[in-house]
């Protein structure tokens, strides 16, 4: 039978309103934590300093590795969608791909080398910028270099970010045929004048045949999954609008839904300044049109897997909620630890037990230290046992909304205990003898709450993040 935790529960019209009560006290700068420490807290890896011993970082794992993760970064997109934050370049001229590929083919030669030999690759994601900017034949010339290099798992997730407007439905059989069996499909929102105002218009229509296009290629021996992304707190949008667009989203029937909340912030994305302000929603009917949504999905079959996951239960990930297994990582949410995760190409992040890398960000850097047979590192941080402690914490609320009180030692959380308790007085959550447990009223600011164990973001000093709300 079904375990309903509180992610499952609808939210009523009294706890709405006392949501609403408390939007402005809690809308403020507030990292999403898809890491701990953030990458805010990494430093440059300067000349001179060690050299990064990537051998030696799989060593510190706390247990021995016998799983990996791989991401790859494909930072270019043909045209630009004004709300985006992701590292991209911008271009229409497809050589750079081309160049692109062979030195991120080479990187995965040079780093396959430092993996013990009896790790497997359980996923494997493609995230961009468009990750279908590159042609069919450089997807599969990239897909066989990942297997010449590294050794698969049975079952693997092969994962690839798809611009609808880059595709048809030969291109997905295409891909379907390189051996891809998971599509994220960059939605965002079916209204055309919201559409318009983000600079990133598609049809219903061209939607739907890229979804028919997959669920035909779908076979008994084929497990293919179809995830929407949505973002709420665009231009122009309102409760009715989000509403029609939730309604076309439920009538395709993707697999599983990611909705984010849109971080207006135009001083470290300039082409964000392109959006008017006075278009974007204001935070009170922001939550308002988040309430409606969580409502609507979950009378639809859909239930919510962290902050900002709908799945059919019978989706990998709801299981993993069920069998507390759910973990969080720079992906979002996993059904299982993720030991060990590479990342590869300008930009992307490798996240291993005692230290995240991040490589180059710029493709002249990124370049140069391939041609020099070196590791692409640009930053770095090093955990400490009190990082991976509150890390531990942070993830875990993220993910099931509660924490045993054992694991916190009030000598070593005794501010912690009191912001907890101050939640308590406001209905954010409930403690007992056993454990400190997030409301529905406090689901909706889970990541305030989370932010209670970040030593380096405190609450009175926190900049550099998007708002909580």
């Amino acid at each position: 039978m079904e375990n309903l935790s509180a992610w499952q529960k609808k939210i009523s019209a009294q706890q709405k309103q006392t949501i609403m009560s408390l939007v402005e006290r809690f809308n403020r700068p507030c990292p999403r934590y898809t890491s701990y420490p953030t990458a805010k807290q990494f430093v440059a890896i300067e000349q001179g300093d060690e050299i990064i011993d990537e051998p030696e970082l799989y060593s510190q794992v706390d247990r021995k590795v016998n799983c990996l993760s791989l991401y790859f970064h494909i930072p270019f997109c043909q045209q630009l969608c004004y709300y985006c934050g992701c590292h991209k370049f911008i271009t229409q001229n497809k050589d750079k791909a081309e160049t692109y590929l062979n030195y991120l083919i080479q990187e995965v030669e040079l780093r396959a080398k430092n993996c013990p030999e009896h790790v497997k690759v359980t996923d494997i994601h493609l995230g961009g910028g468009t990750p279908t900017f590159l042609t069919d034949a450089q997807l599969e010339r990239l897909f066989d270099a990942i297997k010449a290099n590294f050794s698969i798992a049975d079952g693997c997730e092969w994962a690839i970010e798809i611009d609808p407007r880059t595709v048809d439905s030969a291109r997905i059989k295409n891909i379907i045929n390189i051996g891809f069996n998971r599509f994220s499909l960059g939605i965002q929102d079916f209204n055309d004048k919201t559409q318009i105002a983000i600079n990133r218009q598609q049809s219903y229509q061209s939607i739907e045949s890229i979804v028919l296009a997959i669920r035909q290629c779908q076979t008994l021996e084929t497990d293919f999954s179809v995830n929407f992304d949505l973002i709420y707190g665009l231009p122009l949008q309102n409760q009715q609008s989000f509403m029609q667009t939730l309604e076309n989203v439920v009538s395709l029937n993707p697999d599983r839904i990611a909705m984010f909340n849109y971080a207006h912030m135009p001083k470290m994305f300039p082409a964000q300044a392109k959006i008017k302000q006075a278009d974007l929603p204001n935070a009170q009917l922001k939550v308002a049109i988040l309430i409606d949504a969580i409502n609507y999905l979950e009378q639809n079959g859909y239930r919510q897997v962290g902050l900002d996951h709908f799945v059919k239960v019978e989706d990998n990930l709801y299981q993993a909620l069920q069998n507390e297994t759910l973990t969080r990582n720079f992906q979002g949410y996993a059904d299982c630890e993720t030991q060990v995760m590479l990342g590869f190409g300008v930009s992307a992040i490798s996240d291993f037990s005692t230290a995240m890398l991040q490589n180059e960000k710029q493709l002249k850097a990124y370049y140069q230290s391939i041609d020099k047979q070196q590791m692409p590192f640009k930053k770095v941080i090093f955990r400490t046992q009190q990082d991976k402690q509150r890390e531990g914490l942070i993830h875990h609320l993220l993910c099931h909304l509660e924490i045993p009180v054992n694991k916190l030692d009030y000598l070593t959380f005794t501010s912690e205990w009191l912001a907890l308790k101050q939640l308590e007085t406001l209905g954010l959550l409930t403690i007992n003898k056993q454990q400190i447990k997030v409301t529905m009223v406090g689901q909706i600011f889970i990541r305030n709450i989370a932010q209670i164990f970040d030593s380096y973001n405190k609450l009175s000093h926190v900049t550099g993040f998007s708002n909580a709300i």
